[in-house]
């Protein structure tokens, strides 16, 4: 569906959106506290009255008004931990207690207040294991420079197949550089 890159690319996401959290699976229980605190279910999100800014000081800065939505004001999303796969693997997981061997799943019970329009959303952030994505420092987090800009992924790449152009679909924010 149609979605602003951002809140797509990057969870919990700063502003506010129409989605309410169920769950999330993390690989390090630890991360639950931060990411069940951040969750616009507990948390009032921001936003500017002009579109283009996306803080507070530049914000005010250019004359918007930066405004305040409430929390959903329903319980944290849950948390667990995942099923352990290598990453971006989506087949069955393996050696994870009862799950071992079986497709990772997280078993939802629908609530029965579901409005008569209701969607719902599955996301998969994919993982790379190319630098430490928790605890950096400012100074130790993945920096396209650092290869002279040189990644061999590119923003959706044209590829020659067998005589045929292709336009590969790769988004490389989602990517460590």
């Amino acid at each position: 569906g149609f979605e602003c890159n951002e809140e797509r690319d990057y969870y919990p996401y700063w502003h506010p959106t129409p989605w309410k959290d169920i769950a999330i699976l993390v690989d390090d229980l630890e991360h639950c506290e931060y990411f069940q605190t951040e969750s616009q279910n507990v948390k009032a999100k921001n936003y500017c009255s002009i579109p283009s800014h996306n803080n507070q000081y530049t914000c005010l800065e250019n004359g918007g008004t930066w405004i305040k939505r409430t929390s959903w004001g329903i319980d944290p999303p849950a948390c667990e931990e995942a099923q352990w796969t290598r990453d971006n693997h989506l087949g069955n997981s393996a050696l994870h207690n009862e799950h071992e061997g079986y497709a990772s799943s997280y078993n939802w019970t629908i609530p029965d207040d579901v409005h008569e329009n209701c969607v719902l959303r599955l996301r998969y952030n994919i993982s790379t294991a190319d630098y430490e994505a928790w605890g950096f420092n400012g100074e130790d987090f993945a920096n396209a420079t650092w290869n002279n800009d040189a990644s061999p992924v590119q923003q959706d790449e044209d590829v020659e197949y067998y005589g045929h152009v292709y336009e590969m679909a790769l988004n490389t924010d989602q990517y460590g550089r």
